[in-house]
């Protein structure tokens, strides 16, 4: 099971109007230090601060752009909170996800690694 959880019980900042991309208005709008979302990969949950999503959400993007697609394909979320590469296979209506963690703000590395979605 791969699922992102979101903490949205504190107060936002402002968007800047000179962002020009959703990275951007998620950087400027979540302070470094608030709120949390975390990452559920098969029960081993993935704290991070809302902040950071802004470092993986064009990656979020493009890995559901091309899971409608239907081909098969690998990507990369690379930030400061955890480091991964994904393997997606797709077949029919079923979509396989093979990790290869590399690094992680937790100690589950190695369960990580051991699973599938």
């Amino acid at each position: 099971m791969f699922k992102i959880e979101v903490d949205d019980t504190y107060e936002k900042g402002l968007m800047d109007e000179e962002d020009t991309s959703l990275s951007e208005a998620i950087f400027s709008t979540y302070p470094i230090s608030s709120g949390y979302f975390s990452i559920n990969w098969n029960g081993i949950y993935i704290p991070l601060t809302l902040n950071s999503l802004s470092d993986i959400i064009d990656d979020i993007i493009k890995m559901l752009d091309s899971i409608i697609s239907g081909f098969d394909f690998e990507c990369s979320f690379l930030c400061e909170s955890f480091s991964v590469i994904l393997n997606f296979k797709i077949y029919k209506k079923n979509v396989i996800i093979t990790s290869k963690w590399i690094s992680i703000n937790t100690d589950e590395i190695f369960n990580l690694n051991s699973s599938k979605s």
